[in-house]
């Protein structure tokens, strides 16, 4: 093993990503809870990107009627 890698080392071989973070992961998904817990995670996430949305859009609404009013208000 240590001269295939002294081989590969010579020929200038280079390793796609972490070999250990890739090991983990594989771990991680061999386990049923944590592929659930990462659902739930992923979830909980959207759900709060969907409440910052419908609060941008809210933001927004309400910019619109006010610039319309005011622009009413100068024709008036």
């Amino acid at each position: 093993m240590i001269e295939e890698r002294k081989h590969l080392i010579n020929e200038n071989w280079q390793p796609i990503g972490d070999a250990r973070a890739m090991l983990r992961r594989n771990e991680s998904s061999a386990d049923p809870r944590s592929s659930s817990s990462m659902v739930e995670k992923e979830r909980q996430r959207l759900e709060v990107l969907k409440r910052r949305q419908e609060k941008e859009l809210q933001q927004m609404v309400q910019y619109e009627v006010t610039r319309k009013v005011r622009f009413k208000g100068r024709d008036g």
